[in-house]
């Protein structure tokens, strides 16, 4: 945030400006602020603004400090600070110190407000003492400078909710909706279907609902609460009406809401529902929460369908979010199976993701750290040395680069070959993402810049069939690859009728390879293809060294195993005996991992980097410990894409205009098929 002021600030812009400070950069940089302000500005709302910001961060000795400090320097006479207090003795339960603050409230003359007395009522009622409950709302209802809202009433109803006073708490309710007005009373109306619902009220809650969708515009919240309310009766259908509501409506799409359905179908035991649901969520685009695929597994589990929940939990901890934690019963219960079927290498395959998931202190508090379901040595594992770590990082730096690299001598050879082309393509998706035919043809016309039709047919999941109306588009497809779909690697051969998929080397894809740091008198056919055939089998050379690259770079095409890892650079042995080292740098290379050096996955998805990390973490260490094995610069940012000098990263014009796509159509045997 910027220091310079144009206009002088208020005590007002000020305290706004500590609060902004506090919620972006923390409590310390707020303090540190606030000790910065001119002592002229430094009034009651910027006193009080930092205050709040020591109640947000449930700092209780700093807040209780600050009071005192404001009571010294005579700021602490509204009931704004009182009340600051007040909340947050509530939010951490310690509702003993909310009497003894009132009462000095009263010997201090200051007057409680309606906020002071609801806070002071909540409390109450979460404590369960009704009858000091009572008399707060009583004392309200008799005050004339207290201004009656819905609010109080719900405390009330809450209350007595809880305590099992059921009629109480829908005599409260009614009384609330007679208050509900302005523009809080979307608020009103979550809270009322809660509470209606917590009361099992269903004639109630059906009854709020109407009279919500007849006054507001709906949002997520309102659906999110009568969804949870309406499966608080276990009434899935009705959840299930309202879902479809939502889904035809225009709210943004909250993946919030479809989750609530997938939890209740996997409590009553209807899995294949919930996992229809998830394919749905995933066919439109999105990706599920992990606390979707960890209510699939749990309902896997509870099905004895371990090999399943296995599945589930993989694509959770993929799909993982900050702070999220998976559940604890589901995690024992798939890691004791994999220990009953004895199969170790599977066991430490997920061990890796369940550390991630919940940490290591977790794993040590529920037992089931790899090998042992004894919390002592748990303990003693995930408390070891933390100088093992230095020895783990040169272990995994031999895992990658401990093999010898051969040093090639090179000679003067010429080698040609051609490529067959045909009118039909087969092309699968890598890294696990569904290919939408739809949403993959303005993709496909632009990355492959063609003018005549294309018609795209699946074949499976990953698999798609292709045909082209123009024999030159398509020997342009299959010769000037590799094709990446956001960021994924598009694989295409030739088709082959009566060749099986699984008969494709889909994972063979041709890239072309860089060689940077090579004399320019070394450079021709035979060197270069010398130096690429470690990396798999070299289709053809490119010696011009195009001016672009501002230095001399010769390039080769070479059908790689994208399955292995790549490399980064080679060593190789002049005539005269001197050694060098070439860079290698890969076209159009995006996703792959930092860590293994594999195409296909980034480094949080990485396994190899999983296990390490668990391996650190037994030793003590922290994720921070991991240290990348390859980098970006293994990405050429020049590059000759088979129509015109590209540079990475920025967007080429089209050789042709785009074709519009027409309408879907039938293939003779009645298969869909798009034209693009």
């Amino acid at each position: 945030m910027t220091e310079q002021s144009y206009i002088p600030l208020s005590a007002v812009d000020v305290a706004g400006r500590l609060d902004l400070i506090a919620k972006v950069q923390g409590v310390e940089k707020a303090e540190k602020y606030f000790d910065s302000i001119p002592v002229k500005v430094k009034k009651f709302p910027v006193y009080n603004a930092l205050l709040y910001c020591y109640v947000n961060a449930k700092s209780i000795e700093k807040a209780e400090a600050f009071m005192q400090q404001m009571k010294q320097l005579g700021l602490a006479k509204s009931p704004l600070s009182y009340n600051a207090l007040l909340s947050l003795y509530s939010k951490v339960g310690q509702y003993e110190k909310l009497d003894i603050l009132i009462e000095e409230m009263k010997d201090n003359s200051v007057r409680a407000d309606k906020f002071t007395l609801s806070i002071w009522m909540a409390a109450y009622a979460a404590n369960s003492d009704i009858d000091g409950m009572d008399k707060i709302l009583q004392s309200m209802e008799v005050d004339p400078e207290i201004v009656m809202d819905w609010n109080a009433y719900a405390i009330a109803a809450k209350g007595y909710i809880k305590v099992g006073l059921i009629d109480k708490a829908l005599e409260m309710l009614k009384s609330s909706e007679k208050f509900i007005s302005g523009k809080r009373q979307r608020v009103a109306y979550d809270f009322l279907l809660t509470l209606y619902a917590g009361a099992g009220s269903k004639e109630d809650l059906n009854r709020i609902w109407k009279l919500y969708k007849s006054s507001e515009k709906l949002n997520n919240t309102a659906y999110l609460c009568m969804i949870r309310s309406l499966l608080k009766f276990d009434d899935i259908a009705g959840a299930e009406n309202i879902l479809a509501e939502w889904e035809s409506g225009d709210t943004s799409y909250d993946l919030r809401v479809p989750n609530l359905l997938i939890a209740a179908y996997c409590k009553n035991g209807l899995v294949k529902k919930a996992e229809m649901f998830i394919n749905r969520i995933i066919e439109k685009g999105k990706k599920p929460l992990p606390s979707s695929w960890d209510h699939l597994a749990t309902g896997d589990v509870e099905a004895n369908q371990f090999p399943m929940a296995l599945k589930a939990l993989e694509s959770a901890f993929l799909a993982r979010r900050r702070r999220w934690l998976p559940s604890r019963d589901t995690l024992s219960a798939c890691l004791e199976y994999l220990r009953q079927q004895g199969d170790v290498e599977r066991t430490e395959e997920f061990l890796p993701w369940f550390t991630l998931g919940v940490g290591s202190q977790s794993l040590v508090e529920i037992g089931i750290m790899q090998g042992s379901t004894d919390i002592e040595r748990a303990q003693q594992e995930a408390s070891s040395n933390k100088s093992q770590i230095e020895d783990l990082q040169p272990n995994m730096k031999k895992l990658f680069f401990g093999t010898k690299n051969p040093i090639i001598e090179i000679n003067c050879l010429n080698i040609e070959e051609t490529i067959n082309d045909e009118l039909t393509l087969v092309g699968k998706m890598h890294g696990g993402y569904l290919l939408k035919l739809e949403e993959a043809g303005k993709d496909v016309h632009r990355i492959w810049q063609t003018k005549g039709r294309i018609e795209l047919e699946r074949l499976d999941r990953d698999h798609v069939k292709i045909r082209f109306e123009n024999i030159q588009e398509c020997k342009h497809v299959i010769t000037n690859g590799p094709w990446m779909l956001g960021g994924y690697i598009f694989s295409v051969k030739e088709w082959m009728r009566g060749k099986r998929l699984e008969e494709y080397r889909f994972d063979l894809v041709k890239f072309w390879v860089q060689i940077w740091d090579l004399p320019k008198d070394r450079i021709n056919k035979a060197n270069v293809w010398k130096i690429d055939a470690e990396l798999g089998m070299v289709m053809e050379a490119d010696i011009s060294c195009p001016p672009e690259f501002n230095r001399p770079v010769a390039r080769v095409r070479v059908e790689m195993d994208v399955k292995e890892r790549l490399k980064k650079d080679q060593q190789i042995k002049l005539e005269t005996g001197e050694e060098l080292v070439v860079r290698l740098k890969y076209e159009k290379l995006e996703v792959f991992c930092y860590f293994c050096g594999v195409i296909g996955h980034d480094h949080l998805a990485c396994r190899i980097r999983n296990q390490y990390c668990y391996d650190l973490i037994k030793c003590g260490g922290t994720i921070k410990d991991i240290k990348p094995n390859f980098t970006s610069q293994m990405k050429a940012n020049k590059f000759y894409n088979g129509v015109a000098y590209t540079i990475a990263d920025t967007p080429s014009k089209l050789c042709f205009e785009e074709t519009p796509l027409p309408e879907r159509e039938k293939w003779a045997d009645g298969s869909q098929k798009a034209h693009l």
